[in-house]
C-alpha cells in the first residue's frame, strides 16, 4: 500500500509540472507556432534542412554572414571548413546513385569550401535509411568529407546504410535535442537587435523541442529532482510503461480490425498483420479478385512506432518490396519507398491527431469511452473512403500486367 501511495505521488507531482509547463507556454504565447500552423513540422527538406540551410549560408538573407556558420561547426567541433570562402547548398547531386560501387546521391546539406573541405549532413526525420546510404557519402571525396548523420535523438543509422562504418571514424552523429538546440541558443544570442530574425529561429526552437520532447533546463531539472525523489517508482513505471501502451494500442488494433471484418468481408481479405509489440504493426487489406498479388492495401502502425512519426496511415503495399513495382510508375501514384505507394495520412478526429504516440490520444482512449468508439468508427470510415477511390484503379492495374 504504502509503495502505491508513493507511486500515485510521483505521478501527481509530475502531472503538476507538466501543468505548469503548458502554462508558461500559454502565457508566452508559445502555442502559437507558424512550423505547426502550416504542418510543417516533419518536412525534412521543405522545413529542417531549407531553414537550417539558411542560417549556415554565409550569404543567406539573415544578413549575419558566417557568424552562424561559425557557431555550428563550432558545435560539431569541425575546424576544417574555411569559413571565408565556403559555399552552402541544399540537396547537392553528387552523381548516379549506384549501390553496387556505393557512390551517387543527393545529400541534404552540402557544404564545401575553397580548399577542397567538404561538410555532409545526412538529416533524418521520419524517412528511413537508404540502402548504403551513409556508405555512399563516404566515399564521396573520402578524405575531405565529413559526414554528419543528423536525427532528432542521435541514433545510429541503419546497418543497411552504415554498412561496417564506424561512427567517431568514419561518420559522425548529431543530434537535434542536443547539437541543434545548442547551436540555436548560440544563434539567438546574436540576434538580439533584429526581432524578425530572432522571433523566427525561437520558434524553430520551441518547435525543436517539442518533436523531441525537450524541456527547458529548469523544467528538467525539477523532473530529475522528482524522479529521484522516487526513483523506486520512477523505475517501476518505466519498465512497465510500454507494456501499458502496447496492451492499450494492441486492443485498440483488434477492435478496428473487427469491424473491418463484418463490414469489408464480402470484398476483402482482412488480415490482423503484426501486432503492436512490433515497430510495425498492421492490417493488410487484400482485394478478393486479386487476392493473391503481392500488391494489397495497408493500414500501419497501431504501435506509434515505425515510419510517419507515429501517425496512423493507408496505403498501397508492395509484397515484393525491395523489387520495385511498376503500380509506383502510373499517372498520379506517389511512391514513398519501395514499400508504400499513395499513402495517406488519417484525419484528425474531434480535433486529436492520429497518431499512436500522442498523448492526448491514448490517454482518451484509455479514458473516455464514447471517444474510443467514434475513433474507431471513424477510422473504419477513413479506411472505406480510401478503398473506394484506390481500389478499381489496383485492381484493374493488376489485372493487366496479368
Amino acid at each position: 500500500m504504502i509503495k502505491i501511495i508513493e507511486t500515485s505521488q510521483l505521478l501527481n507531482d509530475v502531472s503538476h509540472l507538466i501543468k505548469h509547463k503548458k502554462e508558461i507556454e500559454r502565457l508566452k504565447g508559445e502555442k502559437f507556432n507558424v512550423f505547426s500552423i502550416l504542418k510543417m513540422e516533419k518536412m525534412e527538406n521543405r522545413t529542417h534542412s531549407a531553414f537550417i540551410k539558411e542560417l549556415l549560408n554565409p550569404k543567406g538573407t539573415h544578413l549575419k554572414g558566417r557568424i552562424f556558420l561559425d557557431h555550428f561547426l563550432s558545435i560539431v567541433e569541425n575546424s576544417k571548413i574555411d569559413v571565408n570562402s565556403s559555399i552552402v547548398e541544399l540537396e547537392k547531386h553528387i552523381g548516379k546513385r549506384d549501390d553496387k560501387k556505393k557512390i551517387g546521391g543527393r545529400i541534404d546539406i552540402f557544404i564545401s569550401d575553397s580548399k577542397g573541405n567538404i561538410v555532409t549532413i545526412e538529416n533524418k526525420i521520419d524517412a528511413k535509411d537508404q540502402d548504403v546510404q551513409i556508405e555512399r557519402y563516404c566515399n564521396y571525396f573520402k578524405g575531405r568529407n565529413e559526414v554528419y548523420y543528423l536525427n532528432l535523438y542521435g541514433d545510429l543509422p541503419h546497418i543497411k546504410s552504415r554498412g561496417f562504418l564506424k561512427v567517431g571514424e568514419d561518420y559522425n552523429i548529431i543530434s537535434y535535442k542536443s547539437h541543434i538546440l545548442k547551436w540555436l541558443e548560440l544563434c539567438l544570442k546574436e540576434t538580439i537587435d533584429e526581432p524578425i530574425l530572432r522571433e523566427t529561429i525561437k520558434q524553430y526552437a520551441i518547435l525543436i523541442k517539442k518533436i523531441t520532447h525537450t524541456m527547458d533546463n529548469k523544467e528538467q531539472k525539477e523532473l530529475i529532482d522528482i524522479m529521484l525523489k522516487h526513483y523506486e517508482e520512477s523505475l517501476f513505471i518505466a519498465s512497465n510503461f510500454y507494456k501499458a501502451k502496447q496492451k492499450l494500442t494492441e486492443k485498440f488494433r483488434q477492435d478496428v480490425y473487427e469491424l473491418l471484418q463484418s463490414q469489408l468481408s464480402d470484398k476483402y481479405q482482412i488480415i490482423r498483420g503484426s501486432d503492436t509489440s512490433n515497430q510495425n504493426s498492421q492490417i493488410w487489406i487484400k482485394p478478393l479478385e486479386t487476392i493473391t498479388s503481392h500488391l494489397h492495401f495497408g493500414v500501419e502502425s497501431f504501435s506509434g512506432d515505425g515510419n510517419f512519426d507515429g501517425k496512423l496511415i493507408i496505403g498501397v503495399i508492395n509484397g515484393n518490396a525491395p523489387n520495385r513495382t511498376g503500380y509506383a510508375d502510373v499517372n498520379n501514384n506517389e511512391s514513398f519507398s519501395k514499400w508504400w505507394i499513395n499513402i495517406k495520412p488519417f484525419e484528425d478526429f474531434r480535433n486529436v491527431k492520429i497518431k499512436m504516440n500522442n498523448p492526448e490520444l491514448i490517454t482518451l482512449i484509455h479514458s473516455n469511452t464514447e471517444f474510443r468508439d467514434g475513433l474507431i468508427k471513424d477510422v473504419v470510415t477513413q479506411i472505406k473512403d480510401y478503398l473506394n477511390t484506390e481500389t478499381d484503379p489496383l485492381i484493374a492495374y493488376i489485372k493487366r500486367e496479368k
